[in-house]
């Protein structure tokens, strides 16, 4: 099987989206959703050295997460069950669209998967009554150079869904972005 050779990059550069195609017969179907020699010219998220799979209730906000600058950690992000409103924003302070971000939905039926370089903070909230998400990570998570921004920040004024929200109470202390930030300038 083939995979989709077309990705098409967000708003953000270093950010991209794949619809992968889905062969199905009256076994079920088949969708290859990664392929290390078909991946977005300028991703650099190779090797793969860790898969993360997350469960999480209707309501739930999780991130926005980020890494160290010295952590080169990109990432591809699919929603195997239910549906997510995905958040990223460019946290790389020489780039003409820092503070920017871009919402991506994320579901079992739409079939897209999202590639971020390293650079960007990420986050998601859960639409549907309960949603699993895959992480495939360049390194390996690691909590001494893992940060959590609140999601909820004014500054940010990130669109999420008005419903109740469920953070942990990592994100809902974090810091807000311009307080998060100062560190990586």
């Amino acid at each position: 099987m083939a995979i989709s050779k077309v990705f098409k990059e967000t708003s953000l550069k270093g950010v991209w989206t794949h619809t992968a195609d889905t062969n199905s017969d009256s076994r079920g179907s088949t969708t290859e959703i990664f392929n290390a020699t078909q991946l977005p010219s300028g991703f650099i998220g190779l090797p793969l050295t860790q898969i993360i799979e997350a469960k999480s209730s209707y309501g739930v906000i999780r991130g926005i997460h980020y890494a160290s600058i010295s952590n080169t950690q990109s990432k591809v992000v699919r929603c195997l069950e239910g549906e997510i409103l995905d958040i990223v924003v460019d946290l790389r302070v020489d780039s003409p669209t820092f503070g920017d971000f871009e919402v991506i939905e994320l579901s079992s039926k739409n079939n897209s998967t999202l590639f971020i370089s390293h650079g960007f903070g990420h986050g998601y909230q859960v639409l549907s009554r309960s949603a699993t998400v895959l992480y495939a990570l360049q390194t390996s998570f690691n909590f001494s150079e893992e940060f959590a921004m609140n999601p909820l920040d004014l500054d940010l004024s990130l669109p999420w869904r008005d419903i109740p929200a469920i953070l942990s109470p990592r994100d809902a202390n974090a810091l807000g972005f311009k307080v998060a930030i100062g560190d990586r300038k």
